[in-house]
């Protein structure tokens, strides 16, 4: 019978480590990665035992002062469907998965995921869906189960799942199309305007922005912020908003 008589020795991180660690456990509480409160501060007490006790101070004092606001109250992401889709997409493994939609109404089907992303405040998982017969994105909050498959898929190069979602979501079909001529460069553009407003073309007279809205009040209000001229091209209840 052995008898285990030993304390842990003391894990060593430098300041920036340890403040990357305690902003990533913040972040991920956030982000809707931990299944709840508790998974997080579990985390972070089972670092804190194997931390100094200065530098377990600086970690705590990180947590009590920073707020983090990521833009968007986020939706709950069921960590083993995450745990699953990541895992599928690493091992390019088909899934098998159900889905809810915004009307309620739920689904089976075959996927092939090709990455996730994090967008406004949900999870995303991209990929090619069996039933649709093509590129779709999916958030992970509305899968209401999935599992492994047997059958592989080979994923496109170089596939970016959040430049998909993001051009996914700009240009969703919406009651207003709308597009917009920028008199400003392409650089400025895109640092000066959320990309889901719309995308963004350059062109010879400037950058245009292209895309659909339901609320016309809102768009004129993003727009009314703009630190450069610009045209309103179409739609015409635009720049009535506007004005």
């Amino acid at each position: 019978e052995l008898e285990a008589n030993f304390s842990l020795p003391p894990m060593m991180f430098t300041n920036d480590e340890a403040l990357a660690l305690a902003i990533g456990l913040l972040a991920a509480q956030r982000m809707g990665l931990g299944a709840s409160v508790p998974a997080v501060e579990s985390a972070r007490s089972k670092l804190e035992l194997v931390m100094p006790p200065e530098l377990k101070s600086r970690v705590q004092a990180v947590t009590e002062t920073i707020r983090l606001d990521l833009q968007t109250t986020p939706s709950a992401s069921p960590n083993e469907v995450m745990l699953t889709m990541s895992s599928a997409t690493q091992q390019q493994r088909r899934v098998h998965m159900g889905y809810r939609s915004r009307q309620d109404s739920e689904t089976e089907r075959d996927f092939d995921p090709y990455g996730l992303a994090y967008r406004h405040g949900c999870w995303y998982v991209v990929g090619r869906c069996g039933l649709r017969q093509g590129l779709r994105s999916f958030r992970l909050d509305r899968v209401t189960h999935v599992a492994l498959t047997d059958v592989h898929f080979a994923r496109p190069p170089q596939f970016d799942a959040m430049a998909y979602l993001v051009q996914a979501i700009a240009t969703l079909p919406r009651r207003y199309p709308f597009e917009i001529l920028l008199k400003t460069d392409l650089f400025t553009a895109q640092h000066e305007i959320r990309d889901v407003l719309g995308v963004l073309e350059p062109c010879d007279d400037g950058v245009l922005l292209r895309g659909s809205i339901d609320d016309l009040p809102w768009m004129a209000r993003q727009i009314a912020q703009f630190p450069f001229p610009f045209v309103i091209r179409e739609p015409d209840e635009l720049r009535t908003a506007l004005q």
